[in-house]
């Protein structure tokens, strides 16, 4: 069963996707969420801390500034959400990775000029027209006998733009720049595998030196020959592989159905081996310790480790398992369990 969009959801510490669920919630469900915290913080049978968080939490969601960030931070996460997905897909290779990296780098930096979308979009929702620092009282500043008079002072909505969205614009783009960086760090290295059938002879002996230099004992002196070997091999008209839609894991792949991994190209299957197992991310380490509290309660303290392998995979993986038939299996497991005897 799916849960409903609308319902407001807890963050998480170990899952990014909590965040984007719990920002869409906020952003579907604005208006009734306002509607129960005045109904809560108006009803005098429910306990005064219970109140007094209800009326802090409607103060601040009556700010212009808490609209506009709800439904820029719903726009970013629900990209990075949907990104974020296919980084954990099996078949994805850390060559896509760097060309996922780019195109939310490049959304980003368009998102930088589109303060007065957001800003029109956080009245509606609100209707609120005004931000916080232009109707709360200013303190004034005592002026040294050294200082000017007359200071510049933005408006409530270029300051928030200067000093909060601008802010995050850069800091998430500087972010991203890094782990894209590393990224295509690696797939440099790996460049004669990924453009095996596009680079020049010279290009590939160069770029074949410098990776066997890298992995000195898992390639031999001969690699930068077996690539030209195996780009000779790609291109000839007669071999039964598209050459356009060539990937380092269908290669792999092609190479092990042809049992060519053996004597000609033991190289370039080891290369491909290293670039493949290299992990894009660590969800499944992070979705173990997100389901942990929900698989291991006070009633199953006393279960053993296996036991609890098994039901935390059932956790993490229960889409593939809802759509498994159990029928065949809890047939099995009745048979085997049986202890009723025939009375003679």
């Amino acid at each position: 069963m799916k849960h409903n969009a609308n319902t407001i959801k807890s963050l998480s510490n170990t899952r990014w996707s909590a965040r984007a669920d719990a920002c869409r919630a906020l952003y579907n469900s604005w208006d009734e969420i306002i509607n129960a915290l005045v109904t809560i913080k108006d009803d005098i049978f429910e306990k005064c801390a219970t109140r007094n968080e209800s009326n802090g939490l409607y103060n601040q969601m009556q700010k212009l500034e808490t609209s506009f960030m709800v439904i820029f931070w719903n726009h970013i996460l629900e990209r990075f959400n949907a990104s974020n997905k296919q980084l954990q897909c099996v078949e994805i290779g850390n060559d896509k990775v760097s060309q996922i990296y780019t195109s939310l780098i490049n959304l980003v930096q368009k998102t930088r000029d589109n303060f007065n979308e957001y800003e029109t979009k956080a009245k509606k929702i609100s209707k609120i027209t005004e931000y916080n620092v232009d109707i709360t009282r200013q303190k004034k500043k005592k002026i040294h006998f050294d200082e000017k008079a007359e200071q510049t002072e933005l408006s409530g909505g270029d300051k928030f733009r200067v000093e909060t969205f601008y802010v995050i614009i850069d800091k998430i783009t500087n972010e991203l720049e890094k782990r894209h960086q590393s990224y295509k760090t690696f797939c440099d290295l790996f460049e004669v595998l990924l453009k095996i059938t596009s680079l020049n002879s010279l290009k590939i002996v160069e770029s074949a030196e410098k990776l066997q230099k890298m992995y000195p004992n898992d390639l031999d002196n001969t690699f930068s020959s077996e690539c030209l070997h195996l780009q000779s091999y790609l291109l000839n008209s007669n071999i039964d592989i598209d050459i356009n839609i060539l990937t380092p894991i269908t290669l792999c792949q092609y190479l092990r159905e042809k049992s060519l991994h053996i004597e000609i190209f033991p190289n370039v299957d080891t290369a491909l081996r290293i670039f493949i197992s290299v992990p894009v991310s660590n969800c499944t380490t992070e979705r173990s310790f997100s389901c942990l509290k929900r698989v291991k309660n006070y009633l199953r303290s006393t279960q053993n480790d296996e036991k609890l392998n098994s039901l935390a995979l059932f956790s993490i993986e229960n889409e593939m398992l809802k759509e498994l038939n159990c029928e065949d299996l809890i047939d099995a497991f009745a048979k085997t369990k049986c202890r009723r005897k025939p009375i003679v």
